[in-house]
């Protein structure tokens, strides 16, 4: 069986690209599957390219048969595709458009905005009723982690009190600042993009190579989470929710319901910036771990193994 994942290009290893290759190496795991090919499409140009992550320097520029694949997975891509090949749209984040919910309940035109595929997944129940509501085959699935990069290491000294690993960009909305703002009072190290305000150059350490975050991960007393603006509408909960408990790390999160409903007990949970405070100050933690035979339910090769019973139940 061979495979391509596609999504665009992006030019920094962004969360996409980070998924996408640990869903590669999870696919080669499977007995039946014999290649798979990370495709990489630029937005302005209708060519398709196979690259090796991160990407930006080993580009390849040879063109790409979409109909030699017996299966697309298409990652956060929104272009209509014209192809043969069974194709599953794996939803983990939004165009523009689709970021206002109002739009999504009041519009059934996103049927347009939307690449056409076989089926859909999203880790978006709001979004996986209105497909369905509007006649298309759509199943939640919640994101992953990858578990070759995201694991506890023994013995590691607890040597940064609060860490935020994340963008700082228009999309994520005005709480986060507010939030980050409380947390400089309490040793915060900030990882990730558009942290260049003044303010924040004492606490900022710099964007950080894809392996150096299980280390960040692992040495943080607290870790920060937050959810974009329209994330949160949608109820859509962040792989690095996963990343960090699979660490064995302490996240303090906001209340998205679903990590209400499923991880009340592994993670500390606040809903504005006086409960974040109590939780910092008073360091009163839910930190019950998960076990492995639960964090197995959400990692790369549970995910790959998920997506084939999906196309295998259409042939």
């Amino acid at each position: 069986m061979r495979i391509g994942i596609l999504s665009y290009y992006f030019g920094h290893i962004s969360g996409e690209e980070q998924q996408r290759h640990a869903l590669k190496n999870a696919l080669m795991k499977l007995d039946h599957v014999n290649s798979v090919d990370i495709i990489s499409a630029e937005r302005k140009e209708k060519k398709y390219r196979p690259i090796d992550f991160p990407g930006k320097n080993n580009l390849q520029l040879s063109e790409t048969n979409l109909d030699s694949y017996d299966l697309l997975i298409l990652f956060s891509y929104w272009e209509k595709l014209k192809t043969r090949t069974f194709v599953i749209n794996y939803i983990v984040n939004l165009p523009l458009t689709l970021r206002d919910i109002n739009y999504l309940r009041s519009h059934d035109t996103i049927i347009n905005e939307l690449p056409n595929a076989n089926m859909h997944l999203s880790n978006s129940k709001t979004l996986v009723d209105k497909l369905n509501e509007l006649g298309l085959n759509a199943k939640y699935s919640t994101i992953f982690y990858d578990e070759n990069n995201f694991y506890k290491i023994d013995n590691i000294a607890k040597t940064d009190e609060v860490v935020y690993v994340g963008s700082n960009l228009p999309f994520k909305g005005n709480r986060l600042e507010r939030y980050i703002d409380i947390l400089c009072n309490y040793n915060l190290s900030i990882y990730g993009w558009g942290w260049s305000e003044k303010k924040y150059m004492k606490f900022y350490k710099g964007i950080l190579e894809y392996a150096d975050l299980r280390l960040v991960y692992n040495r943080a007393k607290i870790v920060f989470g937050y959810t974009a603006d329209f994330q949160r509408d949608y109820g859509m909960v962040n792989n690095r929710v996963f990343e960090v408990l699979a660490c064995n790390g302490t996240l303090v999160t906001d209340d998205i319901p679903w990590i209400t409903n499923n991880l009340n007990e592994n993670c500390s949970i606040y809903t504005d910036t006086n409960e974040l405070i109590n939780l910092v100050e008073n360091e009163t933690f839910s930190t019950k771990c998960l076990t492995n035979s639960e964090l197995i339910k959400y990692n790369s090769l549970t995910k790959g193994i998920e997506i084939l019973k999906y196309y295998d139940s259409f042939h």
